[in-house]
């Protein structure tokens, strides 16, 4: 299952990746838009000890080309929930109460899925810790990255170099990274118990980075098929032969 934003292009993107990395099987694949989850017609979670059992009822569409489905936490191979917090409309009536008790809701859902969840919730967020800038900084300096000063007033806009996908590491925009950085941003996401993460690097002169920003959800499009079906690894699809990790001219 994927979930994700109304303006999220990454996520057409990846789903097409993955419809076609099933072949017969793409009818699988369940690709919802936050307020088809947020909107679900019954909500059915029991707790089990550490973990949950849930059926929810999604309808998407209107009228006769309207598709409902039963969906079964049991029958989930893995599920990528990229929205950080519950949609809510804007204009909803207690809004605030609403939020938080979808968001409560939403986060019982996805801990009870376990491993099955990429990058589970914290206490702040849905998909992985929404950390402001200064603390990514701060683990990173604790996991051997070079970091950009705080603050780092007159550097240049920091650009996404770095993906990890479970246990795989992709340089991305730009020359391949070397070991120092690739192993220090596995540390990083195992730091933050994210099985993907983004880095966002800013230059510090001719081959040289310093790491400004990270993001638990970040877009794989740079990185192409591979790393589209490491994830698809990471939720329990078969990964095609063809993945393969591009290897340009490393720099430090």
């Amino acid at each position: 299952m994927l979930v994700h934003e109304l303006h999220d292009a990454a996520a057409p993107w990846l789903a097409a990746q993955w419809r076609q990395q099933l072949g017969r099987r793409a009818a699988e694949l369940l690709v919802l838009p936050a307020p088809a989850l947020a909107l679900c017609s019954r909500w059915q979670l029991r707790v089990l000890g550490r973990t949950t059992h849930s059926r929810l009822q999604v309808s998407l569409g209107q009228g006769a080309a309207s598709r409902h489905f039963d969906v079964d936490s049991e029958q989930l191979q893995g599920v990528l929930h990229r929205p950080g917090c519950a949609w809510v409309p804007e204009a909803t009536p207690e809004r605030d109460y609403l939020v938080q008790e979808r968001q409560a809701l939403l986060a019982a859902w996805l801990h009870g899925l376990g491993t099955r969840c990429i990058n589970r919730p914290g206490v702040d967020a849905l998909a992985g810790p929404a950390w402001p800038v200064a603390q990514w900084r701060w683990q990173a300096q604790r996991c051997g990255l070079p970091v950009l000063p705080w603050p780092a007033d007159g550097t240049a806009a920091p650009l996404l170099r770095l993906l990890v996908v479970g246990e795989r590491c992709f340089s991305v925009n730009g020359p391949t990274l070397n070991a120092h950085w690739q192993t220090g941003a596995r540390r990083l996401a195992t730091a933050a118990s994210c099985q993907l993460l983004g880095l966002y690097l800013a230059p510090d002169g001719p081959g040289r980075w310093r790491l400004a920003q990270a993001s638990p959800q970040p877009d794989l499009r740079p990185a192409g098929d591979a790393a589209a079906s490491a994830l698809a690894g990471l939720m329990g699809m078969p990964a095609p032969a063809w993945a393969a990790e591009p290897k340009p001219a490393a720099c430090a």
